[in-house]
């Protein structure tokens, strides 16, 4: 039996950002433990990804912090992917 409990994804949001690879990698590293990262998009300085996750937008915000204005981080809300 796997040992992993996912929770299910109610909110998923387009991720957008400015800066280096490692501002990316950042911000990808706080969302990872709520959710779902994926499909990562790169185009210096310019990177975006989809974050699907059991958070409100407002959670998301105060979990990214100061990372929001370093990294001029931008949330875009779309539909959650059930399966």
């Amino acid at each position: 039996m796997n040992s992993i409990s996912w929770i299910e994804a109610t909110h998923a949001y387009e991720v957008k950002g400015v800066g280096d690879q490692n501002g990316c990698i950042a911000v990808q590293a706080v969302l990872q433990e709520y959710g779902l990262c994926g499909y990562t998009r790169w185009s210096p300085p310019y990177w975006q990804f989809i974050f699907q996750t059991h958070l409100d937008e407002r959670q998301v915000r105060r979990l990214l912090g100061t990372l929001l204005d370093r990294y001029q981080v931008q949330l875009r809300s779309s539909r959650a992917t059930r399966h």
